[in-house]
């Protein structure tokens, strides 16, 4: 029987060189939460994106202070959006139902899916969100919908 697997020269096609300055490890700021609660406001810190070397995918840490949470209510995305619950409960609204999700969850919403999220519980929701493929930075990432 014949090997089964990538062949030597699929391999060496499939390997991509990234630039030098791309980082391999990204340091995410565990005191953006002080600031987003004396802003009173969301506080997004890019991890990585298109301007930081990404291609298909973008990831974001977000710190959500009581209250607060979807800009502009439901919306849409035209990429898939995932978020990982750190810390703290995120309440989401998806289809018509509600869920609450709660640290260690992950929460899926599929592109074009009308949804809202926000922080209705006492203390800082930290979340890592992955959008894919990655999000068209001339377009906006939240699209209204009734």
């Amino acid at each position: 029987m014949g090997d089964i697997g990538p062949t030597a020269e699929m391999d060496e096609q499939m390997q991509v060189q990234p630039p030098a300055s791309f980082k391999y490890v990204r340091k995410v700021d565990p005191e953006m939460a002080a600031e987003a609660m004396a802003r009173e406001e969301v506080v997004l810190h890019s991890v990585l994106d298109g301007l930081s070397g990404a291609e298909h995918l973008a990831v974001n840490y977000a710190c959500v202070p009581p209250e607060k949470g979807s800009p502009g209510g439901r919306h849409i995305h035209e990429v898939e959006q995932v978020f990982y619950i750190i810390e703290g409960a995120m309440r989401v609204e998806v289809e018509g139902r509600e869920f609450l999700a709660e640290a260690g969850n992950v929460v899926v919403f599929p592109k074009g899916v009308p949804h809202m999220n926000w922080n209705d519980g006492p203390d800082m929701l930290r979340v890592l969100s992955f959008n894919s493929p990655l999000p068209d930075p001339a377009r906006p990432i939240a699209i209204p919908v009734k």
